[in-house]
């Protein structure tokens, strides 16, 4: 089940409703929503809850925090309507609440590549971006340190690279990108024992290397203002996951 993502396959929420009545894709329109999505221990609550529904002390078990903290961000992602109470269940004379994510996967709507840079939804969205970045680099760190040994070592890829291209080829490759990561979340197989996570980020930079400028002549301008084409570029919709942006696990 993938993590954080857009929109999948050609489905959306109108058509793809899970059998336990969970949404496969929701999109995240509000600001509080993208910001309760912004930090990364709130991205692990979510990664559960869309797996299984949980009480907040199993939440507790599984993270290793304390249920005073849990409590919080567990009630700060009901409060935005991310997950919510599926049901309680009597134990002792306690009752025990059962939290599930509403979604299998969130996704980011593409009218917030058209907002200012500085505004907060623009703030909120890189603050999720990263969050999920931070993400991958859990993932990562976890595979050297404690499960390289017990995967096969020809299943991991990874990669990053500084590459110059034209509007034209940029939407082509990302679109390239859209439709493998379509592909993968389309592949998940329940029966699989393996989970892999798919972290995809294909963005315009501000390069500084030694050949900077050297094409443009602008070297190191911080005053450059992008050309339409560029600004076209960074407007495509962002399609991952969770994310994701995001993609399989």
């Amino acid at each position: 089940m993938g993590l954080l993502t857009t929109e999948i396959a050609g489905r959306d929420e109108a058509e793809a409703i899970a059998e336990d009545d969970m949404l496969f894709c929701h999109e995240l329109t509000s600001l509080d929503e993208l910001r309760a999505l912004s930090d990364p221990l709130r991205v692990s609550l979510y990664r559960l809850l869309r797996e299984d529904e949980h009480t907040v002390k199993e939440l507790c078990d599984l993270l290793g925090e304390s249920s005073t903290r849990l409590y919080y961000h567990v009630g700060v992602l009901e409060r935005v309507g991310l997950v919510r109470l599926v049901r309680t269940e009597a134990r002792s004379g306690i009752v025990q609440k059962y939290y599930r994510a509403v979604a299998r996967f969130v996704s980011l709507p593409a009218w917030l590549l058209h907002e200012e840079m500085d505004s907060p939804q623009s703030r909120a969205a890189a603050d999720w971006y990263g969050a999920l970045i931070e993400h991958a680099a859990a993932d990562v760190r976890a595979l050297f340190g404690q499960q390289l040994a017990r995967v096969d070592r020809d299943t991991i890829f990874f990669t990053r690279n500084f590459v110059r291209l034209s509007p034209e080829r940029a939407r082509e490759f990302r679109q390239r990108l859209e439709d493998l990561q379509a592909e993968l979340v389309a592949a998940d197989d329940e029966q699989a024992e393996t989970r892999f996570a798919f972290t995809t980020a294909f963005v315009p930079v501000q390069w500084q290397g030694p050949d900077a400028g050297r094409r443009t002549g602008r070297g190191h301008d911080r005053n450059h203002k992008p050309n339409v084409d560029e600004n076209d570029a960074r407007r495509s919709s962002p399609r991952d996951d969770t994310g994701g942006a995001a993609g399989k696990e």
